[in-house]
């Protein structure tokens, strides 16, 4: 029986334009940039790091103007100070399709996260 080749995650398609993962100013934003990072490089994919970058107002303009690709973020705080919601929703299940309406991952697999378990 013929095997069908496996369905390529976006992540792993090869770019010649690196990713930046950016990091705000504390250890937990630190530890997970890093971790990002490194996933990402083990893909093969090249990658920039920068930390430091500030609160999630001064993180969010960075992210906007092109200066990072990507950085950890609480989906509470991604919904009330970067995308100006009053409340967040009642459960997970209902925070996901904001997300995908305000610019987010366009499906709830962590783009960092090995798919075979590695």
């Amino acid at each position: 029986m013929e095997r069908l080749p496996r369905p390529r995650h976006p992540i792993e398609r090869r770019t010649a334009t690196p990713i930046t993962v950016g990091a705000k100013n504390f250890t937990e934003q630190y530890v997970l940039g890093q971790l990002y990072r490194q996933a990402l490089q083990a893909k093969g994919l090249q990658v920039g790091y920068k930390e430091n970058i500030g609160s999630t107002e001064l993180i969010a303009k960075t992210l906007t103007s092109g200066k990072i690709s990507i950085y950890p973020e609480y989906t509470g705080v991604m919904l009330t100070v970067t995308f100006g919601r009053k409340s967040t929703p009642k459960t997970a299940n209902a925070t996901y399709p904001g997300r995908r309406r305000r610019g987010g991952a366009a499906d709830d697999r962590d783009p960092v996260r090995p798919e075979d378990g590695r």
